[in-house]
């Protein structure tokens, strides 16, 4: 297969949690190979990761101040 298609599919398969990093993506004027275009989906993944353990606990943190003031 050619590689724009590639990256073309695996843009478009990437849930809408990267929608960010796809904008990032496609307003860049370099364009990555396929090797860094997966480096930076996995460095993406786990600041996603992170963010959303991070929300978890500012929600568990949050549920628990609610409980105590009542």
């Amino acid at each position: 297969m050619f590689e724009p298609f590639l990256m073309h599919f695996i843009l478009n398969t990437l849930p809408p949690e990267y929608e960010p990093f796809k904008i990032s993506y496609n307003t860049r004027k370099d364009k990555w190979s396929i090797n860094e275009l997966m480096t930076m989906c996995v460095q993406e993944e786990k600041t996603l990761v992170m963010e959303m353990s991070e929300n978890a606990l500012m929600t568990t943190a949050c549920g628990k101040n609610k409980a105590t003031k009542s």
